[in-house]
Parts: C-alpha cells; sequence; structure tokens
C-alpha cells in the first residue's frame, strides 16, 4: 500500500445530474462567466476603480437579466405555440418541466392519517403554548398612517 492510499483512501462519490434550465444555452453561459468575472473584479478592485468597476458590473447584470428574460419568455412562447392545439401534451410538457408527475405518492398514507397528523400537530403546538402569558400589542405612534 503506497503512502497516498494511506493518506487519502479511495472512495466512490456519487455525482448527480443536475437538470438544466432548457433555454440554458452557450450564449447564456458566457453572458453569466462575463457577470461573475465582473462581479469579482468589482469586490477587489482599489478605491479608485470601485465606482467603475461597480457600474460595468452592474451593467452587464442588467443585460444578463434582460437575456435571461428574453431566453424564457422566448422557450415558453415557443413551447406553448407548438402545443396550443394538444392541451393534454402541452400540460405534460409543463409538468415534466416544472419536476411535477414523476414523484410517486406515498403508499399507506390514507385521508384519515394525514388529517389526524395535523390535528396532533395542532394539539401539540397548543399544548405547548398554553402556559405563555398573552400577546401584547402596542398602538401605533401618532401621526402614523398605512
Amino acid at each position: 500500500m503506497s503512502i497516498l492510499d494511506r493518506t487519502v483512501p479511495v472512495r466512490t462519490v456519487r455525482y448527480r445530474r443536475r437538470f438544466s434550465d432548457p433555454w440554458y444555452d452557450e450564449e447564456f453561459c458566457m453572458e453569466k462567466c462575463q457577470v461573475r468575472f465582473l462581479e469579482r473584479e468589482c469586490r477587489k478592485a482599489d478605491p479608485s476603480r470601485v465606482a467603475a468597476a461597480t457600474s460595468a458590473w452592474m451593467a452587464r447584470r442588467r443585460s444578463y437579466r434582460d437575456l435571461l428574460r428574453l431566453k424564457r419568455e422566448s422557450f415558453w412562447t415557443a413551447k406553448v405555440d407548438s402545443d396550443k392545439f394538444r392541451p393534454y401534451q402541452l400540460l405534460q410538457s409543463i409538468d415534466s418541466l416544472m419536476g411535477r408527475g414523476s414523484i410517486p405518492s406515498p403508499a399507506g398514507v390514507s385521508a384519515s392519517d394525514f388529517h389526524r397528523f395535523f390535528d396532533d400537530k395542532v394539539e401539540s403546538v397548543r399544548a405547548s403554548t398554553s402556559s405563555a402569558p398573552p400577546p401584547t400589542f402596542t398602538g401605533a405612534p401618532s401621526g402614523c398612517s398605512f
């Protein structure tokens, strides 16, 4: 056994792929990298350049958000337009994009079990706060309005 194997033993690491948004493409990735780069530059800029670095970062961040809004809107517009005559397919596409529909319902949980759980929860909260003093409220100062 080598020193490296004793110092840093081999271990299995599970990597789970995170699905990105469907509108996340190379252009969007490059814009995000630029925003992050300018943010880092802003943080480490010397005091004489902080204002210029901050304004450059904020301008690029605005363009990033505009691009995000544009890509998101164009994606959803195209999705709705492509499935507008097939409502079932449209709902299925939206559910899959939102991550819904793939979660299995828990086995063995009935409506009465669910109801009993909340009744017990409310009862335990009431029991734990029964000895607490009643809340006190102070009036708003004069001249204060909504």
